[in-house]
């Protein structure tokens, strides 16, 4: 019979002076006894509790881990807000943001508000704050970059630099202005950051992606990376006439730096440009074609007879995804930030303002340009509504009133 029970464990223990040497060197310190153990039997016991002791905190150190990832999910925004920066026409005298923009945003489930072109750092500041993300759309010449790109490069950086999560995207124009901040401070290296000369205009194009592009987060999907780089989708569509070429952004120290080249395209002479890049310490991400018109734009040339594109905008399945893909990366990122929208009459959606058709763009939202009031006027239900914001003021007439 196999002796058992605590007598027989204690007579055992009681002899044993190596289980006495073992427990006063390394567990005595545990349980908080300040006198050498008398006996194994009293070392076995004290490293009971300690046994227990650590099993509780490992418990305690999981629940914690546990209720943090619980929390981290609870708190992502499900109603995210985005900050579009309108962009001026050719004659810089109206300014617009295309519907298509909007509808990429809002596939992936964020709303839109418009950003002033030429808005004050004021103004700035406060949108900056109801928003939880900011996207610089396409447009025409880089040397124009506003004043007001500067101040949510500055507040972006300093928001994240202070643990407050908030991205930006750009396309385009969006994405040279991205490439021109992280360049430098001082304008004029802003503007030698980018070359013109590009023949890269209405061109859909495969994407060649680089070593890191499979080690990002904008292109870590397998599947997405096949749908880019099949030179018989051409799923991205390309409307510049400036950019940078790849090499040109390695060798300047600080955007190589900053950021890290993901894919790259050629032009119509064999000129090679950069086509996407995630920076490496921030949620930015930019890409010069337009992921937007793969969706959601289907402009064709004025006929009543004939259905001619106006652009060769891919509307394959993979560009369709491609484009959703992007979109909610980008919104999923702003999900993560903070910001609350707490003034929608102050800053309206985009919907709000004058909507226009045309035809390189099927829907433009026009977007008053001020730095002390916007104004967004719809019609709905036969009533027009005006709202002020600086100062704040809401009226409403009837379309049957007189200007």
């Amino acid at each position: 019979m196999v002796p058992f029970g605590a007598p027989y464990i204690k007579r055992k223990l009681q002899k044993n002076t190596k289980i006495i040497t073992y427990i006063n060197k390394n567990i005595r310190k545990h349980v908080r006894i300040n006198r050498p153990l008398r006996s194994a039997w009293e070392g076995w016991t004290y490293y009971t509790m300690f046994a227990i002791r650590v099993n509780m905190k490992m418990h305690c150190i999981l629940l914690l881990l546990l209720s943090t990832i619980v929390a981290s999910f609870s708190s992502l925004n499900d109603r995210p807000v985005i900050g579009v920066l309108s962009t001026p026409d050719d004659s810089k005298s109206t300014f617009y943001i295309a519907a298509s923009y909007v509808k990429w945003l809002e596939s992936a489930g964020a709303r839109a508000i418009a950003i002033p072109f030429y808005a004050s750092d004021d103004l700035i500041e406060s949108i900056f704050y109801q928003v939880n993300g900011i996207l610089f759309p396409g447009g025409a010449d880089y040397k124009d970059m506003p004043d007001s790109a500067r101040k949510i490069w500055k507040l972006a950086k300093t928001a994240n630099d202070s643990g407050n999560h908030f991205p930006l995207w750009g396309t385009c124009l969006g994405f040279e202005f991205m490439v021109m901040l992280a360049a430098s401070e001082d304008p004029i290296q802003q503007i030698d950051a980018i070359r013109p000369g590009f023949n890269s205009w209405n061109i859909s194009l495969p994407l060649l992606f680089t070593d890191l592009a499979s080690r990002s987060k904008m292109f870590k999907s397998k599947k997405i990376r096949t749908y880019a780089q099949d030179p018989s989708k051409n799923i991205t569509l390309n409307n510049h006439y400036n950019g940078i070429e790849p090499e040109r952004m390695r060798k300047h120290s600080t955007l190589n730096k900053f950021y890290n080249i993901l894919s790259t395209n050629f032009d119509r002479n064999g000129r090679e440009f950069v086509s996407s890049v995630e920076a490496k310490r921030y949620p930015f991400y930019a890409v010069q074609f337009h992921p937007e018109k793969n969706n959601f734009e289907y402009g064709t040339y004025p006929s009543d007879q004939f259905d001619i594109p106006f652009e060769s905008i891919p509307h394959s399945y993979e560009a369709v995804t491609f484009s959703f893909h992007l979109a909610t990366l980008f919104v999923n990122e702003a999900r993560k930030n903070t910001h609350r929208y707490t003034l929608p009459s102050k800053f309206p959606s985009v919907w709000l303002y004058e909507l226009r058709r045309g035809v390189a763009f099927e829907q433009i939202l026009i977007i008053p340009n001020t730095t002390n009031a916007i104004v967004a006027s719809s019609s709905l239900r036969g009533v027009t509504q005006k709202i002020s914001i600086y100062p704040h003021r809401i009226t409403s007439k009837t379309n049957n009133d007189p200007e």
